[in-house]
């Protein structure tokens, strides 16, 4: 298997998580319309799933060559730290946070939370074994090359 397409495989992953989120945003507003009009801290919950999945739904829109570059890495902590503030105005805007349903929303945030801080972390890792093996390759030219000038040297 080439690199190339286990890097579209992750990809794809990667989009079919944020997608994920989606369906779960696109049932939130079915309900929406069976429901009776949403109240302030519903609405303002509601606002907050919208940020969240248009922020990352836009990182998963990312070609294949344009997943993990140094663009699209700037991007994807910007719309963490964006979505965590959101989320502390939520927090600071709702004192009923703890009861039913909104515990489960907090619940599964937290989950989300932990889940994009594993792809940062995995992201960082990923770019250190890269400076690694560039470090090694250039020592490996380096010793081909000086092999190639004794050699031509010696002819």
């Amino acid at each position: 298997m080439t690199s190339t397409s286990s890097s579209s495989k992750s990809f794809k992953a990667f989009r079919r998580t944020v997608l994920g989120f989606g369906g779960d945003h696109t049932q939130v507003h079915s309900e929406e319309v069976k429901n009776e009009p949403k109240s302030l801290q519903d609405r303002e919950l509601d606002e907050f799933q919208n940020q969240v999945f248009s922020r990352f739904n836009s990182l998963s829109a990312s070609s294949a060559d344009e997943f993990l570059s140094i663009d699209w890495m700037c991007k994807l902590p910007d719309a963490f730290v964006a979505c965590l503030e959101d989320y502390k105005l939520v927090l600071l805007n709702n004192e009923n946070v703890s009861k039913p349903p909104l515990d489960r929303l907090l619940m599964e945030f937290y989950d989300r939370n932990i889940k994009a801080l594993d792809i940062c972390n995995a992201v960082r890792d990923g770019i250190e074994k890269v400076r690694v093996w560039n470090k090694h390759l250039e020592i490996v030219s380096g010793a081909s090359d000086s092999k190639q000038r004794n050699a031509m040297a010696n002819e």
